[in-house]
């Protein structure tokens, strides 16, 4: 039973993915994800290796179906069984993976599974209607490939062009890139963009997978960021920065800033109680402002350090610990630093007496 979209946001929303999960076994692959696409746009897909952004989308496109949650289509709900399914109902995916016909040549790759028959009355495959065809979509695309080569000949850069071109073809109303540059040189990269902005200018939704924050911060509209098979964040264009999508793809979160904030609050309270106190101990005050200082640094070293050693998931689950390490790290660097600028100053005044 079809589900329809009533809100009034959702005039533009072409695609709308709720609550998605997504288990394998002894893998929770996806874990109530949502994305929201909308018309004319294009949405980056962002996170690690494992994150679950070509998984999403395989459940969008028909290859897995999802254990549960909902997606909308222009405000009908729909649960594509196959990747057929899908292409009827304008979605379409390029694949990181080629999946070609290496034997066949171009025009039969294109139109595999819906070969152009010569008339109604004839079910026979007419090659003249099909490479007519072919030589349409890549004259509109600027894709200079002969139709009739075989695509074990032809470089893995132009077999990547030739899929993106098959995807256009079904006049899709959502289109799928994932990374889609891996193979491509920087000359057909700039052709890629060229397409992709062609497609937005038509209406149509892009999904662009991809790990390279230039290229992310060029073309895309919307970013949402994914970490260990759940959602993270979504950032609008005008919100865009490489810092902020940076912060947001290493899962550095508001309470992290919120310790950033608390160690300046410690220092001037230490500060304070010591001028209050009888006696003022400059050595102590120099240890809390190096933690001052330090503290921001020490974060993104433990969480580094944490992701060399493995131990970043304890972080990111318990920030509590990620507290305690990155006080106890910036005490001891602290106390080091104030260690090192006595024996300095130690050494200055025996040269200065020596000089005597």
């Amino acid at each position: 039973m079809e589900k329809q979209i009533t809100s009034s946001d959702s005039k533009n929303v072409l695609l709308k993915m709720e609550g998605i999960c997504k288990d394998f076994p002894g893998v929770k692959a996806l874990d109530n994800v949502s994305l929201t696409v909308r018309a004319g746009t294009v949405h980056a897909l962002m996170g690690e290796n494992g994150a679950g952004k070509s998984t999403l989308m395989k459940c969008l496109f028909g290859v897995y179906n999802k254990d549960s949650g909902h997606i909308y289509l222009e405000g009908k709900e729909i649960n594509f069984k196959t990747s057929k399914e899908a292409l009827e109902n304008g979605v379409a995916m390029v694949h990181q993976e080629l999946n070609q016909a290496l034997k066949r040549n171009v025009m039969d790759n294109m139109w595999l599974g819906r070969f152009p028959k010569i008339s109604k009355w004839c079910p026979l495959t007419s090659e003249k209607k099909m490479y007519d065809a072919t030589k349409e979509v890549f004259e509109e695309l600027e894709v200079h490939v002969d139709p009739k080569m075989v695509m074990s000949k032809m470089p893995v850069s132009q077999r990547q062009m030739v899929e993106i071109a098959k995807a256009v073809s079904f006049h899709s109303k959502v289109i799928v890139f994932d990374e889609p540059t891996s193979s491509l040189t920087e000359e057909e990269v700039e052709h890629l963009f060229r397409i992709i902005n062609m497609l937005r200018d038509r209406g149509c939704g892009i999904i662009y997978i991809s790990h390279k924050m230039e290229e992310i911060l060029r073309i895309s509209d919307d970013v949402t960021i994914m970490r260990d098979g759940q959602w993270v964040a979504m950032i609008l264009f005008i919100c865009m920065t490489l810092e902020g999508m940076i912060l947001h793809h290493l899962n550095y979160q508001r309470h992290d800033s919120m310790y950033i904030f608390l160690i300046p609050l410690m220092y001037y309270l230490f500060n304070y109680l010591i001028e209050k106190s009888e006696s003022s101990d400059k050595k102590i005050r120099n240890i809390a402002t190096s933690i001052y200082i330090f503290h921001p640094l020490c974060i993104v070293a433990v969480r580094f350090m944490a992701g060399i050693i493995g131990l970043e998931k304890i972080f990111i689950k318990n920030n509590l610990i990620l507290y305690i390490t990155v006080c106890l790290g910036t005490l001891i660097f602290s106390i080091l630093i104030e260690r090192i600028k006595e024996v300095v100053i130690n050494e200055r005044k025996i040269k200065e007496q020596s000089m005597d």
